[in-house]
């Protein structure tokens, strides 16, 4: 895969990477949790409401390596892509990672959740 510029602004750090058959997003960071003292605390792992409410838009809790993430898969534009992510929320240290992928076809689906299953997680020393 070829490194890819990200798209946008981000809370935390990104990497993105493409081949003719998907473009991979990485997130990883300590995120604010708080914008004001007063206020909830962030979550970026919570799905937009206009998602929730679509039939093309599934999403389910998975266990990987030890922590659980949410998983979603949006089919709304499949004509052109199809969108996976998995999110596992922020730790005791407010860092969060999240890995998006934008594919076209069934067999770049089986990539997108390989590498969703192959992440690992070091403890820190």
């Amino acid at each position: 895969m070829d490194p890819e510029k990200p798209e946008g602004d981000s809370y935390v750090y990104r990497e993105a990477y493409r081949n003719r058959d998907i473009f991979i997003v990485i997130g990883y960071g300590e995120i604010v949790t708080r914008r004001n003292e007063g206020d909830r605390p962030l979550n970026p792992c919570a799905t937009p409401r206009f998602l929730l409410e679509q039939p093309t838009h599934h999403e389910s809790m998975v266990e990987i390596d030890g922590r659980t993430a949410k998983s979603w898969i949006d089919r709304s534009n499949q004509t052109e892509f199809t969108t996976a992510r998995i999110c596992f929320p922020p730790d005791d240290r407010d860092v969060v990672l999240i890995v998006g992928a934008e594919y076209k076809d069934d067999r770049a689906f089986e990539i997108a959740q390989q590498i969703f299953t192959s992440i690992r997680f070091q403890e820190n020393r």
